[in-house]
């Protein structure tokens, strides 16, 4: 008869694999969700181009964390990089086609935004929606944000663009 093997699997062993699992399972959960950045949000905002800052005024003003634009905009590259949008895995793939993909604000990142709203949207009553236009009119044809209210804030001459 052969000799029981002892084994390396053990109770305490387990546990901590289990336990290093979990903290990794979370680090990797609040990189996602953006905590990073929202934890330094006003150091980040404060760095903001002007035109950065006013794609994340606007997704603001909008109540939208998500934006669709081409592949090789540029404007976006340094948002993505800052950590203030991301692109969804997978998503690329889909528009590739059209040269276009979504972004999306994380998580995090978006409810600290909404938290300091005022912080990062200093405007009052006709004031707010005097920027939504400004915006609207000075973005339109770089990004496609829905607009929950109103529907889609369309680009002009789509088209055009791709040829």
């Amino acid at each position: 008869m052969a000799p029981k093997r002892v084994s390396l699997w053990d109770k305490e062993r387990r546990e901590r694999y289990l336990a290093e699992s979990d903290d990794a399972r979370a680090r990797a959960n609040a990189r996602h969700d953006g905590e990073h950045t929202a934890r330094d949000l006003p150091r980040v905002w404060q760095g903001l181009t002007r035109d950065e800052r006013s794609v994340m005024e606007y997704l603001l003003l909008v109540g939208s964390p998500t934006v669709v634009a081409l592949h090789d905009e540029g404007l976006l590259d340094g948002l993505v990089a800052k950590g203030l949008l991301r692109r969804p895995p997978g998503v690329g793939t889909l528009f590739m086609s059209h040269y276009e993909t979504t972004y999306d604000v994380p998580a995090a990142v978006w409810q600290s935004m909404n938290d300091g709203r005022k912080r990062y949207l200093p405007y009052a009553g006709a004031q707010l929606e005097a920027q939504r236009r400004q915006a609207r009119e000075r973005l339109h044809a770089k990004i496609l944000v829905l607009e929950p209210s109103s529907g889609p804030a369309r680009r002009s001459s789509r088209k055009k663009r791709h040829a």
